[in-house]
């Protein structure tokens, strides 16, 4: 049953989703810092690579645990220990002496953020009442969105500004305040969850999950990177062994009734499994299309780090706008909300298409672009979330929103090194412009993939006892 809230439902929201927001924009901030960053702590270009890609190898990893904590030791408590782990090592990062540091610190910030994340949605989805809990997706949504806009264009407009001459520093050093006051007031106000019935914690199995998401996520990364084949499939074939291993031990737990870290028998609900597959496939989209845009802006069409980060600025508020004033009806509705989003979406990657391809100078129809898809993308993303976990058991919650933001992270990186591979060989022949316009119209193919995938009208909405 969700915890009674003794607080109004906003503040309920904001303190939860500040967590959602902080997780997003330290994946994003450093981006357009780097360079900053590089030439402060005389690293080099491997070592930038690890500050970069640190932060999402560690996350990535370190969500299913995180969101298995969660179900045996309480949602609240686990946010709490999430959000002050995040706000420390976040502090280190600012702190940061030399590159071997700043590394070290990613790495621990993004496993914090393991920790972090997956509370945000078992607690939406645990601690509200049945009819808030899709529109609070919305929410969600905007929250991410807010992130990820504000993340990319701080990390310009931080070092721009360069205050006590502290530089890229400031990136990470104004989240921290704001993480520990969060950290105090989730800590008093948030409902106390009692967690899960049994508190064995499978050991094992969480080092065999984070250890084999941490191989394929990292081959991805290392491949996304260097463009070398063999240390990437090696990784890469170890991961999926010891995942397979891994969840042989689950299934064998299991049966022995016995706490695994991830319920096989979640896959056997029909919105879990869907959407995490949809969810996927959005995602092929989602961040490759950031990521040829950001190349594109700054190399093909020389933009400063500065210009490329207002670019993306358009299409955050188009994102949160969208998110939130259709929350309501998309939770009522959520395949013809999927449906509607990938429409709009694919009309913005039209205009993207259109503009790298067949015009001289396509700067007008990405601004367009990117605010059509922020529209579409906005009603896409927090409704996949709701769709997901719509029927999942109230006790494995906090799994199951482990599960969805790993299938984002996994995802991400994957899509990004499946479509960064064929725009940079494209590039070679066609130039950087027209790689990106033929990329995009196979982008459209994945929402093509998604509607399918979630467009069965009928909804079942009850929950499913996996017992």
């Amino acid at each position: 049953m969700p915890n009674r809230l003794q607080i109004p439902t906003p503040l309920f929201l904001f303190i939860v989703l500040i967590g959602a927001f902080l997780g997003q924009f330290d994946l994003f901030v450093v981006n357009v810092a780097a360079p900053s960053i590089q030439h402060s702590l005389d690293i080099s270009d491997t070592s930038l690579e690890l500050v970069v890609a640190g932060y999402a190898f560690t996350f990535a990893a370190s969500l299913i645990t995180g969101g298995r904590l969660g179900d045996l030791y309480g949602y609240r408590r686990i946010y709490v220990l999430g959000i002050l782990a995040f706000s420390l090592t976040t502090l280190l990062c600012a702190l940061s002496a030399n590159g071997l540091i700043l590394i070290i610190a990613r790495l621990l910030q993004g496993g914090a953020a393991g920790l972090m994340i997956p509370q945000v949605l078992a607690l939406l989805t645990t601690s509200l009442p049945a009819d808030e809990r899709l529109p609070a997706m919305g929410w969600y949504g905007a929250a991410t969105g807010l992130g990820s806009v504000l993340g990319q264009f701080a990390g310009g407009a931080l070092v721009t500004w360069n205050a006590f001459g502290l530089g890229w520093r400031w990136i990470f050093l104004v989240t921290v305040p704001l993480g520990l006051l969060i950290a105090c007031t989730a800590w008093r106000l948030l409902p106390s969850a009692s967690g899960y019935r049994s508190r064995k914690f499978d050991i094992p199995g969480t080092l065999g999950l984070a250890a084999a998401f941490g191989l394929i996520i990292g081959a991805f990364l290392i491949y996304g990177y260097r463009r070398e084949w063999m240390v990437p499939v090696l990784l890469a074939s170890l991961g999926l062994i010891l995942l397979a291993i891994t969840l042989s031990h689950e299934w064998h737990l299991l049966r022995q009734s016995g706490d695994p870290v991830i319920d096989i028998r979640l896959f056997r609900i029909p919105s879990l499994w869907r959407g995490l597959l949809a969810i996927c496939i959005f995602m092929l989209y989602f961040s490759s299309f950031i990521f040829l845009l950001t190349n594109v802006l700054q190399r093909g069409l020389t933009l400063s780090p500065f210009l490329a980060g207002l670019v993306f600025v358009p299409s955050g508020v188009a994102f949160i706008v969208s998110s939130l004033l259709f929350r309501r009806w998309a939770a009522g509705h959520q395949s013809l909300a999927i449906l509607t989003g990938c429409c709009v979406t694919t009309a913005g990657l039209g205009m993207a298409a259109w503009g790298t391809l067949f015009t001289v100078s396509p700067v007008w129809f990405l601004l367009a672009a990117v605010i059509t898809t922020g529209c579409g993308n906005g009603l896409i993303l927090p409704v996949l979330m709701g769709f997901s976990l719509r029927q999942v058991p109230v006790l494995q919650a906090g799994m199951g929103s482990a599960l969805l933001s790993t299938a984002q992270q996994f995802s991400s990186a994957l899509g990004i090194s499946i479509f960064g591979t064929l725009f940079y060989v494209m590039s070679a022949s066609v130039g950087l412009i027209h790689a990106m316009g033929w990329c995009v119209l196979l982008q459209i193919v994945c929402l093509v993939v998604v509607v399918l995938i979630t467009g069965n009208g009928r909804q079942r909405t009850r929950r499913f006892d996996i017992q």
